[in-house]
């Protein structure tokens, strides 16, 4: 029998000093499955909110791809989906309140898509949370309701605080209605859209070009068919004398002596992991520290799942042995990677707030531990040398397409999600343009 949820964790080294304030890695990977007998059986109805930014800056291709997107996921949803329109720029409109796409319908709601018009300023939130009422009056029972939010520009009215909207995302996420973003261009505000997929359990996408619209939401529409797992979460349970932070972004919560992983949904045979950073306390030679992994989830049908627990090991030792010890190069690897995007989303943040003086120290600091941690460590050598072209530009103001790029592959390397974009430029290369 295939189990819905498979949990394994690796450490970087299993020894650390007896002194204390050893620094260890744990690596958390959690795969979902759908089982044969749910492979068999038909998909869960979907209920999907299209809410689409018709500001200004929206007219001409961008506006036009966008309605294409909406007009092939309406093809392609069945006759027991629901679908919702919502346009919003400085008003917020309802053009299609969960239809089923039955018969007359889709005509209606392919009239409604392409009469879509420019119109007004940005009230994000106020057409965010429109198209997720409509989701949330229209559950009935198992499924995968789900809110895509797309926009080109700057919440300018309504609730605009990364720390509010993220608030409601969790809330609604609670409540079964998750939210994906798709950020069109290099003016959308990225820690707004950060902010609502990340706590709303959908995922973010960042569109270059306003050609790549289209793919995207047609992959955001694939991932859904491919849901294995939703309100998925990871836990460690840390012992009382040790401390554990986690390398990403991810919404994390500490209770009852366990870091908690929010990762929203699993796609099948698409495994998320989690890096956390331990620092570990003195004790005796011999002594062994245990840290427990355990992961949940909701699986497409609404029911309740969890994975088998597991559980890392370290042994504390004296210095010489500790010093000697080998390392697990694959979840190295994986550290290297994490806290590679860490650096990386940072110092775009930073930059992008003006403060240069801050990123140069951080960039300097981070280089400093990261070159030591990746001391012949077969495979780290192209991620040391982005943070030391990032490091030779730190001072620099960079433009927007180049921070967008930075933090949306941050994003992209620390969930394993599928990139849809035709072209991927390269920040680094960017960095060392002329402007």
């Amino acid at each position: 029998m295939t189990e819905r949820l498979t949990l394994t964790a690796a450490a970087d080294r299993s020894l650390a000093w007896v002194e204390g304030d050893s620094v260890r890695y744990v690596v958390a990977t959690l795969a979902a499955a759908r089982p044969e007998a749910m492979a068999r059986a038909p998909a869960p109805p979907v209920h999907l909110a299209l809410v689409i930014d018709v500001s200004g800056s929206m007219a001409g291709e961008k506006l036009e791809q966008a309605k294409s997107a909406a007009l092939g996921v309406s093809e392609r949803l069945r006759d027991a989906d629901r679908l919702t329109i919502v346009s919003f720029a400085s008003d917020t409109i309802v053009h299609v309140d969960a239809s089923r796409l039955t018969g007359e319908a889709r005509s209606t709601t392919r009239r409604a898509i392409e009469a879509l018009a420019p119109r007004g300023n940005t009230n994000l939130s106020e057409g965010w949370l429109t198209g997720a009422e409509c989701v949330a009056r229209g559950m009935e029972g198992a499924g995968v309701h789900r809110v895509v939010l797309l926009s080109d520009g700057q919440a300018n009215a309504g609730i605009s605080l990364p720390s509010e909207l993220s608030v409601h995302a969790r809330e609604l996420a609670r409540r079964g209605v998750t939210t994906s973003c798709v950020g069109i261009g290099d003016d959308y505000d990225s820690a707004v859209l950060e902010a609502i997929a990340g706590h709303g359990g959908g995922r973010l996408h960042h569109v270059d070009d306003a050609s790549d619209i289209v793919a995207t939401l047609m992959g955001e529409l694939g991932e859904i068919g491919d849901l294995a797992a939703q309100d998925v979460s990871i836990s460690l349970h840390v012992p009382a004398t040790a401390k554990a932070v986690l390398v990403g972004s991810a919404p994390t919560e500490v209770a009852m002596g366990a870091l908690t992983v929010s990762l929203g949904a699993l796609v099948a045979d698409q495994p998320r992991a989690c890096v956390f950073r331990l620092t570990l306390p003195a004790g005796r030679a011999g002594e062994e520290l245990l840290f427990g992994l355990t992961a949940r989830a909701a699986a497409p049908d609404s029911a309740a799942i969890a994975a088998r627990p597991c559980e890392v090991a370290f042994t504390l030792v004296e210095g010489a042995r500790n010093n000697r010890q080998p390392r697990d190069e694959t979840a190295s690897m994986a550290v290297a990677n994490a806290w590679r995007a860490e650096i990386v989303r940072t110092a775009a943040r930073l930059n992008e707030a003006g403060d240069r003086r801050q990123a140069r120290r951080f960039v300097e600091r981070e280089l400093h531990h990261f070159e030591r941690y990746c001391a012949g460590l077969e495979g780290a050598l192209p991620l040391l040398k982005e943070i030391a072209t990032m490091k030779q530009h730190v001072d620099e103001s960079w433009d927007l397409q180049t921070i967008k790029l930075m933090r949306f592959e941050a994003y992209a390397l620390e969930s394993n999600r599928q990139d849809y974009r035709a072209v991927k430029p390269n920040w680094t290369r960017r960095l060392g343009e002329k402007r």
